[in-house]
């Protein structure tokens, strides 16, 4: 061929391909926002060749479906679809950078109450607390999601009971994490956690939240407005916490045994 044409042809061939990728391009953005609302998937490779297809940008691709997931996630709420998607997501976020610390966060909060995606929130969580030792929160998660699953209290005795030696958490975790570490986890751990959380929360919301689980486990005879009187009166005498405890523990003994 002559070396005159070689060039002009060559130029002419990469023309054609940018063409035809631009055309490609714009039929596949057309297609994606007719069907987004009604097929929203996102792919992702699965965890083991996630790091490997993104060619040393881990983090920023990473970082790029951790936003397209907050966005499934929202878009599933919104139309009260399930997000079935959600755990293989968090887990290829958390594959490509971990310590990717608001993955295993959203997982902890989200997935635990389906037994569905439990076990795999608790691999999830295995490794936050591998790869972010200084978060504590992972193991409380791991060992709440740990008795939602099981009720297995050993395990989720190991996951807390590191935690019963740290002074940088927060006292009822701490307790809790004693309790769990010492027995192996029981009701009365719960309990603790439970009232703890109450007194603690500064959220009005978040105490009737607690409230409601309290009334609902003991079965309480008085009813809600009876138990928050009582709850009240233990903040403004705290000294009566211990006896009011052995009279919340004696009913749960009672529930037990009918």
């Amino acid at each position: 061929m002559n070396d005159r044409l070689r060039l002009p042809l060559l130029l002419a061939f990469i023309l054609f391909f940018l063409a035809v990728s631009v055309i490609f391009l714009r039929l596949a953005d057309k297609w994606s926002i007719q069907n987004t609302a009604t097929n929203p998937v996102i792919y992702t490779p699965s965890p083991r060749y996630a790091k490997i297809s993104t060619l040393g940008f881990a983090a920023p691709v990473a970082s790029w479906i951790w936003l397209r997931t907050i966005l499934y996630y929202a878009d599933a709420y919104l139309t009260h679809t399930q997000p079935e998607q959600l755990p293989a997501l968090l887990q290829s976020i958390t594959a490509l950078n971990p310590q990717f610390v608001p993955a295993y966060y959203f997982g902890g909060l989200l997935l635990c109450d389906d037994l569905a995606t439990a076990y795999t929130t608790l691999s999830l969580l295995k490794n936050g607390i591998q790869n972010n030792p200084q978060e504590y929160r992972f193991r409380l998660f791991a060992g709440l999601c740990q008795l939602k699953t099981d009720s297995n209290y050993y395990a989720a005795a190991d996951f807390l009971g590191p935690l019963a030696q740290n002074t940088q958490v927060p006292p009822y975790i701490q307790s809790l994490a004693i309790r769990m570490q010492n027995r192996g986890g029981n009701q009365e751990a719960l309990l603790d956690y439970s009232l703890m959380q109450y007194f603690e929360s500064k959220s009005p919301l978040e105490r009737e939240r607690y409230l409601d689980v309290l009334v609902n486990w003991l079965r309480w005879p008085g009813g809600k407005q009876n138990l928050r009187q009582n709850l009240q009166e233990i903040e403004e005498k705290p000294q009566n916490l211990r006896s009011f405890r052995e009279v919340l523990l004696k009913r749960l003994w009672f529930i037990k045994q009918s």
